[in-house]
C-alpha cells in the first residue's frame, strides 16, 4: 500500500492588517488555528 503525504504551508499568515474588510483571515473563523499549540496564534 502507498502512503501519501500533503503538506499545505502558508506563508506570511498574520502580516496582514486586522480588518476584516481588507483581511479575509481577520474576518474568517480562525478558533481552531488560536488553540494550537503551536504558535501560530499571539
Amino acid at each position: 500500500m502507498k502512503r501519501h503525504v500533503l503538506l499545505i504551508f502558508l506563508d506570511g499568515i498574520g502580516l496582514g492588517a486586522d480588518d476584516p474588510l481588507t483581511n479575509p483571515f481577520a474576518a474568517a473563523n480562525t478558533s481552531t488555528l488560536m488553540r494550537s499549540p503551536t504558535g501560530i496564534a499571539g
